[in-house]
C-alpha cells in the first residue's frame, strides 16, 4: 500500500548553499491563513478602517503568545544550565516588556484610524 502526502517545497538560497524546506498540508493552510490576515490588515491600514486598529491588538496578543510558546521550552533545555528558571523568567520579562511597548506604540495610532 502506497501512502501519498501532499506537500510543497520552499526553496531559498543562503551563502552556504540552497535550502529546501518541506511543508505539509497543515503548513500550507497556516500560510494561507497568515496571508489572509496580513492582506486584511494592510487593506484596513490603507483605508484607515477601525477594524484594522483592533486587528493590530490581535496581532500583538498572538505575537506575545507565540513568542512564549516557542521560547519557553528552549530555556528549560539549555545545555549546562544549573538553573534554567533564570532564563525562563528572563524570557517572560523581556517578551512582556517588548509587547507592552508595542501595545503602547499601537495605542498611539488610534487617531489615525478614527479619522
Amino acid at each position: 500500500m502506497v501512502s501519498t502526502t501532499y506537500c510543497a517545497y520552499h526553496i531559498y538560497s543562503t551563502p552556504a548553499g540552497n535550502v529546501a524546506m518541506k511543508h505539509n498540508v497543515s503548513g500550507m493552510i497556516l500560510g494561507l491563513l497568515q496571508l489572509l490576515f496580513y492582506a486584511c490588515a494592510l487593506y484596513g491600514i490603507h483605508k484607515k478602517a477601525p477594524f484594522a486598529w483592533k486587528l493590530g491588538w490581535v496581532w500583538i496578543a498572538v505575537s506575545f503568545s507565540m513568542s512564549l510558546v516557542k521560547l519557553l521550552p528552549l530555556t528549560l533545555r539549555l545545555p549546562g544550565a544549573s538553573d534554567p528558571w533564570i532564563a525562563f523568567a528572563s524570557v517572560i520579562i523581556a517578551s512582556t516588556g517588548v509587547h507592552l511597548w508595542l501595545g503602547y506604540l499601537w495605542n498611539r495610532q488610534k487617531s489615525y484610524f478614527s479619522g
